[in-house]
């Protein structure tokens, strides 16, 4: 069995991942002492804690 595993930055469309049954690995940010899993709602709540914080997020890529 082949099985189709890409990370959450390659943005894929939810019905497609569905109707082929690919699994998404979500990217983890992590910014002074929290971890955020990608979705598009952890942004805004990031952005925030960018505007007052000498920190800058990381991912396990940097």
């Amino acid at each position: 069995m082949i099985k189709i595993i890409v990370d959450s930055t390659c943005c894929p469309n939810n019905e497609y991942v569905k109707e082929n049954n690919i699994f998404v690995n979500p990217l983890r940010v992590h910014f002074e002492d929290e971890e955020f899993i990608e979705n598009y709602s952890i942004y805004d709540e990031i952005y925030e804690k960018m505007a007052t914080s000498d920190e800058i997020p990381k991912t396990s890529q940097t």
